[in-house]
Formats: C-alpha cells, sequence, structure tokens
C-alpha cells in the first residue's frame, strides 16, 4: 500500500495502528508532516479528535471545497480535505445539516465540488456522507486521488507530470475568473 494512502487509512481509523509496520509509521509521519497534517495525526493516534470546531459548518465546508477544486491549488490538498472531512463529521450532528449543505452549494454554485469533496472524504478517510449529495463517482476522481496521495515515504513529492496537469489546470481556473 502507497504510503500516503496508509496516512488516510490511519486518519480514518487510528486503531488499525498495529496492521502498521514501524518503517510504514516512519514513512506515514513523514507524508504527514510535508502534508500539514503532523498534529492531526499525533492527535488521532492519541485518540483525539484532531479538529478544531467551527462556527458555521455548512458554509465552511462550502467554501473549502471551492478553494480546493474550484480555485484549482492543490498543494496542501491531503490537509484541506481532511478539514473538509472534520466539518462534515462535526456538521453531521445538526439537524438539516445535509439539506442546508446542498441549499448553500446551490447558492454558491459550487455543487459539483461540494460531491467531489464528499466523494473523496468518503473514499479516503471513510467518511460517512450523503448519497444523494454525493452522486456517483466520477471518472475524473481518479486524478485527484492521485495528486492528493502524490508523495513517496520520504515525503517528497511525486507523479510530476500529474502536479504539472494540475498547476496547468490552476492557471486555466485563474484565467477563466
Amino acid at each position: 500500500m502507497r504510503d500516503a494512502r496508509i496516512l488516510t487509512w490511519l486518519l480514518a481509523d487510528p486503531g488499525r495502528r498495529d496492521h502498521v509496520r514501524a518503517d510504514q509509521l516512519a514513512a506515514v509521519r513523514t507524508i504527514a508532516v510535508a502534508e500539514g497534517l503532523a498534529d492531526v495525526l499525533d492527535a488521532r493516534l492519541a485518540g483525539q479528535s484532531g479538529s478544531a470546531p467551527s462556527s458555521d459548518p455548512v458554509a465552511d465546508l462550502c467554501h473549502g471545497c471551492a478553494a480546493l477544486f474550484g480555485a484549482g491549488n492543490m498543494e496542501r490538498g491531503l490537509y484541506r480535505l481532511w478539514q473538509i472531512n472534520s466539518l462534515i463529521v462535526d456538521g453531521q450532528s445538526q439537524p438539516g445539516f445535509w439539506d442546508a449543505v446542498q441549499a448553500e452549494a446551490r447558492q454558491r454554485k459550487v455543487t459539483a465540488h461540494v460531491s467531489r469533496a464528499l466523494r473523496l472524504c468518503h473514499h479516503l478517510f471513510e467518511t460517512p456522507v450523503d448519497a444523494y449529495l454525493a452522486w456517483q463517482g466520477q471518472r475524473g476522481d481518479i486524478f485527484f486521488l492521485g495528486r492528493l496521495l502524490a508523495r513517496n515515504g520520504a515525503g517528497k513529492p511525486t507523479a510530476p507530470m500529474l502536479r504539472l496537469a494540475f498547476k496547468l489546470r490552476a492557471a486555466w481556473l485563474a484565467r477563466l475568473s
């Protein structure tokens, strides 16, 4: 299993730590540092939530999805997707959360970005999401997954062509707006 994928696996369920070899755990920690997730990983492995409470999780969720997928800047993308995951987990306890997310996403015209974020959070962090809002998986998700997980065990970026493609996409999206 790729080391960045093991990081998401541990963030989803810290109890799996016993199934990870020591060398893999060292590589996962290195990747967590490179992605800005070191504190979150340590908190999760210590049994804490690893997320900060939000005053308005619905608005923050839609804003985070638009910033990550709409602007096209995927640097520290795994960290930003984890923040979206935390907003989902915290917000689900509120009554009418998914209806509010859907209405806010429609109003901001970021429904496709929210849908992609929900699918990726579910895939990487096993987050329970609203099936209606997440829609069906899309072919392009594989490229986003590849970009989010593009780090080796030393924390160094990998997949240079994929990174370049996303930089070009970000530049193209910036010119459109």
